[in-house]
């Protein structure tokens, strides 16, 4: 695959340019070049989360999975609250 600057050419594509791509099969696509953008890194409420559904993956014991399962939806509930708590303090900061 080859990319070519229209926009500027001889130059290395920068947010906005106009590109020309040429794929290996020869076939070429013109496009608007943007930077990729890296994925947001993951929270701790997205890790919590993770940890929980990978526990419930390796248990095997109905009565411990319920158990889990109780555990789960209480730290969601209190992320929950978490989250609401903080949009309530973000609204407030903004009326200051």
């Amino acid at each position: 695959m080859q990319i070519e600057n229209i926009t500027k050419p001889g130059h290395t594509p920068v947010d906005g340019d106009e590109i020309v791509i040429t794929h290996d099969n020869g076939i070429k696509e013109e496009k608007q070049y943007w930077a990729p953008v890296a994925p947001p890194a993951p929270t701790r409420r997205d890790e919590i989360i993770a940890r929980l559904h990978e526990i419930d993956a390796i248990t095997d014991k109905p009565r411990t999975r319920r158990e889990l399962a109780l555990a789960k939806n209480a730290t969601k509930t209190w992320l929950q609250t978490l989250d609401n708590e903080a949009e309530a303090l973000r609204t407030e900061l903004a009326g200051l």
